[in-house]
């Protein structure tokens, strides 16, 4: 289908459709404190709600939140009435089960078209509006428990330690992805029971294996295909099945997002327009444009450049490769790296070779370590793995660490066989903490890292030098509106290696960047959650990590940015600002969210692609907008799939203090100091990039493990992004 001709002058669009609401009657029921009613339709702010009137029932003023949930409620209601299912942990991602792919492996999953929608408001320039937003998606659906597919023969540590939905035996197959498994066992006539742990709660029980299923991820499900000896290719599938293959993705996506809308739920569903318990409801067909008059207004940023060179300004360039090239490294005073080597026989000498080929340089890297980075690789230890087992892996980085501690810089070690970040009892997992209690961080090489390697080598000697203590470039212009920047990571995390056993426990990382971008170190929790607050140990890492820096810096900072992957509560901020009032009560601080789980899309009709170009960002109010990060751009070669963008929202302590922009431009600027890749165009800030990489490897590390690393990491591995 055609993209549709607007009438209207716009090229910009958002992936919003306009609601229009007539309100019915709806009535809040009289409770006393604890109590609940014995029906209601909905609770909402400490009220319970119904559409009928009762003895004594108060008819309730509906504020646009309360609007906003009843339509949400009675969308959910039609689409379910249109034949549609619901998976995620809120059920906002609907699929028609009368339109499942056809493919090989139906028996142990299904393939379903659909999409995630969610109910928005936002003010249209004069009041508050309700939008339906729609985005399509491939939804994939698991159709046997772990205990059926354990006893298909599937080894059972495919899934430990992965995110898991549990079903009541009576219920039907659906519901979020809420607890995650850590451990099966074998139990009575050759059952299968599952320890699992709540997500939400900590709590762990035991679960038949039968009411267990794995979150349908492409990686897992090829895992299984591949433990069946079947033959599918589930990731090929997806891209033929989406938007993946096209080089038009964006274009695709937003013509398919009118078709949702229009030809299948306004004409032939008739979904709208809808009468739900008196509420009037009707969609708009049109998706909302961005504009330059009225929300969502169209903004444009420059791109940011780089600094290359500490005592030059001049020595700039908005692309790190060739800044890199023409002005070297901004960190010059790194003669030499001193490196270990570890690995097989074979992976020695095939380190030795690498090790080489960035000194002497390649086609892309043109004068290898020498030219682009003022340094060169000097091999100061080798050590050989007596054999493939892990114990043989640690045995080697034992020796190693042990014999050459204060000598070297980084340790390169060649794994066997292509790194799976799935794969939890890969050498990875069990050598890189070993060595960070050495204080030496460690740079994995895959033999497909080795193949085809020019562009490869480039990003592998970035890391290298980053790792080292080096900053490969940093922001040629400074964050004036703040003097320290954090980049928080919190999650509930399992230590899933072999010798960890199965144990939860809450994770906290908070990287922490200076006024020009510079990283300086993270600071970091390891400890039980405290499910009654949370936010106390959230302020706790906050607080590390500005006094930290004090110590760094020998000032307080002025000024304080908080990035963080979700919308901060009040009860977290509050929290924050009371553990800072002490020694920082003059401190402003700017709680940020940057969220790219949403489905809110940008399109641009102008761009042959469809994307939105990077740098552009939609103003949302005076507190949230949408940036693109990865669509069009001169930079980089033509990307395939549909850019996400960033949605970014705000809140400030004690008064806003800086403008809505200043915030677009740090972000923006903060995507372009990922050191583990030359690439123009990276879509996240390096302050949540680096948080996420840091949860995502120790989350596997043993209690044990992280523990001895994390404390004697205090030293030259703490002050080294070791995890890129």
């Amino acid at each position: 289908m055609a993209p549709q001709s607007f009438t209207q002058p716009f090229s910009q669009f958002t992936n919003w459709f306009g609601l229009e609401v007539t309100p019915g009657p709806t009535f809040i029921i009289p409770t006393k404190e604890g109590e609940e009613p014995a029906s209601f339709f909905l609770q909402h702010a400490g009220q319970y709600y119904s559409f009928q009137q009762g003895e004594g029932f108060q008819e309730a003023t509906l504020n646009i939140s309360l609007l906003r949930r009843i339509v949400l409620m009675a969308v959910r209601d039609r689409l379910r009435q249109a034949g549609f299912d619901f998976k995620g942990m809120q059920g906002h991602i609907a699929y028609y089960k009368k339109s499942q792919f056809q493919h090989p492996c139906s028996d142990l999953f299904s393939v379903y078209t659909g999409f995630e929608f969610r109910v928005v408001d936002y003010s249209d320039g004069e009041s508050q509006r309700l939008y339906l937003v729609v985005d399509p998606h491939i939804v994939f659906v698991t159709n046997q428990s772990i205990g059926e597919l354990v006893q298909r023969g599937v080894p059972p540590e495919i899934f430990s330690g992965h995110a898991v939905k549990v079903h009541d035996v009576a219920a039907e197959r659906r519901g979020g992805i809420d607890h995650y498994l850590l451990d099966i066992t074998r139990g009575t006539n050759a059952s299968v029971i599952c320890e699992v742990c709540d997500a939400r709660s900590s709590a762990k029980e035991n679960k038949d294996g039968g009411v267990v299923y794995i979150e349908p991820r492409l990686e897992i499900l090829q895992a299984i295909i591949d433990a069946l000896k079947l033959k599918f290719d589930v990731v090929e599938f997806q891209r033929r099945k989406s938007f993946l293959a096209s080089p038009i993705a964006s274009r695709d996506r937003f013509s398919k997002t009118q078709e949702i809308v229009n030809e299948f739920l306004i004409k032939r569903e008739k979904a709208f327009p809808m009468d739900y318990h008196g509420f009037k409801i009707d969609l708009v067909g049109s998706p909302i444009p961005v504009t330059g008059t009225r929300p969502p207004l169209g903004r444009k940023l420059s791109e940011p450049a780089m600094l290359f060179d500490a005592s030059d300004s001049s020595a700039v360039h908005l692309q790190a490769y060739w800044g890199l090239r023409n002005f070297g490294p901004y960190t010059k005073t790194m003669p030499a790296i001193r490196l270990g080597l570890l690995g097989s026989p074979s992976g020695v000498k095939a380190l030795d070779v690498l090790v080489s080929d960035l000194n002497k340089g390649t086609k892309i890297m043109q004068g290898g370590m020498p030219q682009f980075f003022r340094t060169s690789l000097q091999i100061v230890e080798q050590e050989k793995a007596p054999n493939t087992s892990i114990e043989g892996w640690l045995s080697a980085a034992e020796a190693l660490g042990t014999r050459a501690q204060k000598k070297l810089d980084v340790v390169l070690v060649h794994l066997p066989q292509r790194f799976n970040e799935f794969d939890y009892n890969s050498p990875y997992y069990y050598v890189k903490p070993r060595l960070l209690e050495f204080n030496i961080p460690s740079q994995m090489i895959t033999p497909s890292a080795l193949l085809n390697p020019e562009w490869k080598h480039a990003n592998i000697a970035s890391a290298l030098f980053a790792k080292a203590g080096g900053h490969p470039w940093v922001l040629a212009e400074d964050f004036s509106h703040f003097d320290l920047i954090i980049g928080v990571a919190l999650s509930q995390a399992i230590s899933k290696t072999k010798r960890a056993g199965g144990h939860p426990r809450f994770i906290g990382f908070a990287n922490v960047f200076d006024q020009f971008g510079r990283w300086m170190f993270f600071e970091s929790t390891q400890e039980t959650r405290d499910v009654d607050a949370p936010e106390e140990q959230l302020a706790e890492l906050i607080l590390h990590a500005v006094e930290r820096y004090e110590r760094d810096k020998k000032a307080a900072p002025q000024s304080v940015a908080v990035h963080y992957y979700k919308r901060f509560s009040h009860r977290e901020m509050d929290a924050t600002v009371a553990a800072l009032s002490q020694n920082y009560s003059n401190t402003r601080v700017a709680f940020i969210t940057v969220d790219k789980s949403h489905p809110m899309r940008l399109y641009d009709l102008n761009m042959e692609d469809g994307s939105y170009p990077r740098g552009h960002y939609a103003e949302l109010s005076d507190s949230e907008l949408l940036l693109s990060t990865t669509g069009f751009t001169d930079l980089a070669r033509k990307r395939m799939g549909t850019p996400q963008v960033l949605k970014v929202s705000v809140k400030y302590h004690p008064a806003p203090f800086v403008e809505l922009e200043e915030i677009a431009k740090q972000i923006l600027a903060l995507t372009k100091l990922n050191y583990k890749t030359l690439s123009p165009t990276v879509g996240e800030p390096v302050t949540l990039l680096f948080a996420n990489l840091v949860a995502k490897f120790t989350a596997v590390f043993s209690e044990t493990q992280w523990k001895n690393a994390a404390v004697v990491g205090n030293g030259a591995a703490n002050r080294v992004p070791w995890f890129l």
